[in-house]
């Protein structure tokens, strides 16, 4: 794609080139908004795992607390048993968040960039599979 653009730059003349750099240039605008786009769509689907998440396990947690015995809430305040099912919960849906975005989102990005580049030519994903130390 990088060399279709700088052939229609370098060896065509301003005004015959001129529809094609609009066109290569509309594409990577396409490109880069659709990216914007499944960004956002991605972190919405991330902080939405993470809520359900931390729901789930406030709703885990308080089930559990509410089976204790009742000497257990002699020995205990209920102040600080709330407010640790509180923070605990948003501490994990917080970790929760920030790993699955940050090991999602490059593992995903890898993996479209060998099929992308495997698509195009098998051989050359052959050599750069080859240079990639393990």
């Amino acid at each position: 794609f990088v060399g279709m653009v700088i052939n229609t730059v370098h060896y065509q003349t301003q005004n015959a080139g001129q529809g094609d750099l609009t066109t290569f240039t509309l594409v990577l605008l396409c490109i880069y908004v659709s990216d914007c786009l499944l960004t956002l769509f991605a972190s919405v689907l991330y902080s939405i795992a993470a809520t359900r998440c931390s729901c789930r396990l406030r709703t885990l947690v308080l089930r559990n607390i509410i089976r204790q015995d009742v000497a257990f809430f002699d020995t205990v305040r209920v102040g600080e048993l709330l407010n640790r099912l509180s923070t605990d919960t948003e501490v994990i849906q917080m970790v929760v968040t920030a790993n699955l975005a940050g090991w999602f989102i490059p593992l995903a990005q890898v993996v479209v960039g060998l099929v992308a580049i495997f698509a195009y030519n098998w051989k050359l994903t052959l050599v750069v599979l080859s240079l990639i130390p393990i």
